[in-house]
Formats: C-alpha cells, structure tokens, sequence
C-alpha cells in the first residue's frame, strides 16, 4: 500500500504548514491486526512531529469503557478528525486514506484547524438549512476527480451538525462495493435511499440533498 501522495499533491506540506488551532485524529482500530493501519502508522507519526497541532489518539474497538474519545463507526481502522474544542463534526474517513483520498483527509485537517470550508456566504447560509442527512461518498484511492465530491460533502458536514458525512475507500472494503453495485467512481449514497454515481459541485450537492436532482438510480 503507498503511503505517500502522488508528485503533483505535495502541496499538502505547504497547507499544514498555516494550521491555526489544534486538531486531532483518533483512530479506531479493531482488535484484530490490520496490515493497512501498520504500514499507515509511520505516516501518522510523520504528521504529528512534523506539525505540533496535529495530535493522534489510537482506540480500540473494545478499548478502555472509561475512554473519554469514543465514537460512532462502522468500518475498521476507521479516522476520526476533532477540532481544538474536542468536538465530532460527523466526518468518517474509513479505511487508511492514502493515494487521492490522502488529499482530502489533508483538506479536512486544515478545515478543522482553520475554519477554512471554502463556501461562499449565500451556500453558507442554504448548507446550514439542510436537516438529518447521512452521506457515505465511495472512492478508490488512485481514482481521479474524487476531492471534489470528499471536500464538498465534508464541508457541509463541518458547519451541519445534522449532517454526516464519510468517505470510504473500496479497496480496503470491497464488500461495500458489491452490496451498492458500484460502477463508477466516486458514488455517493444519501440516507440508504438516493444513489448518486459521478462527481458534483457544490450548487448540484445542494440540490441533490433537497432531491432536487438524482440519477434516478434504484
């Protein structure tokens, strides 16, 4: 598995390079041993000597019941991103992220750190309407044109406490796969109900979330 994001994505280096506040990343590991989440760890590691702000908390599936950081996850290793204040905006990267989907979990650490979701005043406003919404975005690492869709989803996610939002890498869980028939990437799923196969904006994220527009896929 690579660790390491293609030649053209090392900007991320310069992005940490401006965090603001603390961040945290908690990860939830099984009690069975996962090769990904070994190989990923020096990766972890990286970040937090490189970048003070950036701290990591392991936990385990069945860990410490007195374990102040617990969380709701379905997958394993599952990446949990918290602010300065400790606090869960719904945001799930499932699965080691690495390759492309390695951008966005950078994107989303600066978003936490910064406060930088990158929506205008007018989508601002619209995405804070939005009421419970579950949002599962289906990658694969090295497929292109997939950030767009992560970042937008968790954005919303970020400023909606209503809204959740995870992305899932299918390499790591080919089951997912198959139980959405996936075809194309990326796929979004929306409450169980609305599958929406391709990339989008955030204009046509919002529309789709009111069910304005769907691909009217079964």
């Amino acid at each position: 598995m690579a660790n390491q994001p293609s030649e053209e994505d090392h900007n991320w280096q310069k992005a940490l390079e401006g965090l603001r506040d603390p961040v945290t990343i908690v990860v939830h590991g099984s009690q069975t041993s996962n090769e990904n989440l070994v190989e990923f760890k020096p990766r972890l590691t990286e970040l937090t000597e490189k970048y003070e702000l950036i701290s990591v908390k392991y936990v385990q599936e069945e860990g410490d019941p007195e374990d102040q950081v617990k969380h709701l996850v379905d997958h394993f290793p599952a990446f949990v991103v918290l602010d300065k204040d400790g606090d869960d905006h719904g945001i799930r990267f499932y699965g080691c992220p690495t390759g492309n989907i390695y951008k966005s979990f950078i994107t989303t650490l600066v978003m936490f750190s910064n406060g930088e979701h990158g929506l205008e005043e007018e989508a601002l406003e619209e995405a804070k309407t939005l009421g419970e919404t579950d949002m599962q975005v289906l990658v694969t690492p090295n497929a292109p044109s997939i950030n767009g869709t992560i970042d937008i989803t968790h954005a919303l996610s970020y400023l909606n406490g209503k809204v959740k939002a995870c992305v899932i890498d299918l390499i790591q869980f080919p089951d997912i796969a198959e139980q959405y028939r996936v075809l194309g990437i990326p796929k979004t799923i929306i409450n169980e109900t609305q599958h929406y196969t391709g990339q989008f904006t955030l204009e046509e994220g919002l529309e789709i979330l009111k069910k304005r527009i769907s691909d009217a896929e079964e």
